[in-house]
């Protein structure tokens, strides 16, 4: 604990001068204030300290997304407006100029190599999406991610009818959750990206709410993910549909209809 040594040795002095010196009862509590002022001090300026020396930890809100393909590349494009720290990561070379030309920050590597792992560490990073169309590429980074991530903070899209019969219950255990619910493989995702459709972010709020916004895009629209007010990001799953509300904004898979007024 901070200042027990100071403590023990005031302690220490304040009797071995009790009845010669006065004021010596005095060298105890004043010590004492001295280690709470002390500690009060470095506990409210420590953090605001940090950050201004560039020294803090940053949070852990970043996504890092396996792939850096046409949905990879929409989806991050809406996390990066929301200021979410993003990183794609891709062995196609063509998909990582393209994202680099979005403005998408990338590395062009696998994402089971160790040197991205080194880089998700001091990146504020905390979550994995992974979007490659290869079902067993996403499931075996799901498995290397969840052991830096924790597994609740794991995602991977749906395999393929053909690729769930292929594969043993035993790897369901292992798997990341399962992004958007069952349906929607990277094939039925692009897909609907190819036929018009795009990835939206809107901002809900008192006047603009989820089921307004559900009406005008109507049934076929598919909810993504929801980002609060502090950057905290909630995603849709096979086992998990957070309840929109005011404040956060929506990112979703709609049609692009007339330009929403409380778009974020």
């Amino acid at each position: 604990p901070r200042g027990i040594v100071a403590a023990s040795v005031s302690s220490i002095f304040a009797l071995r001068l009790s009845g010669n010196m006065p004021g010596a009862e005095m060298l105890l509590p004043v010590t004492l204030a001295i280690i709470v002022a002390t500690v009060v001090v470095y506990g409210l300026t420590a953090k605001p300290l940090a950050r201004f020396l560039g020294l803090a930890k940053p949070s852990t809100n970043g996504c890092v997304i396996a792939g850096a393909n046409p949905l990879a590349r929409e989806i991050a494009t809406a996390l990066k407006a929301s200021d979410i720290e993003v990183l794609l990561v891709d062995l196609n070379y063509e998909n990582i100029q393209q994202a680099r030309l979005a403005g998408l920050q990338t590395m062009y590597s696998s994402i089971l190599a160790e040197p991205v792992r080194e880089r998700v560490s001091l990146a504020g990073i905390g979550k994995l999406l992974a979007l490659i169309p290869n079902d067993e590429i996403n499931t075996l980074a799901a498995v290397r991610y969840a052991r830096q991530f924790g597994r609740s903070n794991v995602f991977q899209l749906a395999g393929s009818r053909a690729s769930d019969k292929q594969r043993p219950i035993a790897t369901e255990e292992i798997r990341g959750k399962v992004l958007f619910g069952d349906p929607w493989t990277y094939g039925k995702l692009m897909n609907r990206l190819n036929s018009g459709e795009s990835i939206r972010r809107t901002k809900l709020t008192k006047e603009f709410s989820y089921e307004q916004l559900r009406k005008r895009q109507g049934d076929a629209m598919l909810p993504l993910m929801l980002i609060d007010e502090s950057g905290e990001i909630a995603i849709f799953t096979r086992s998990d549909s957070p309840t929109p509300r005011a404040g956060q904004t929506i990112i979703y898979l709609g049609a692009k209809t007339e330009e929403i007024t409380t778009q974020a």
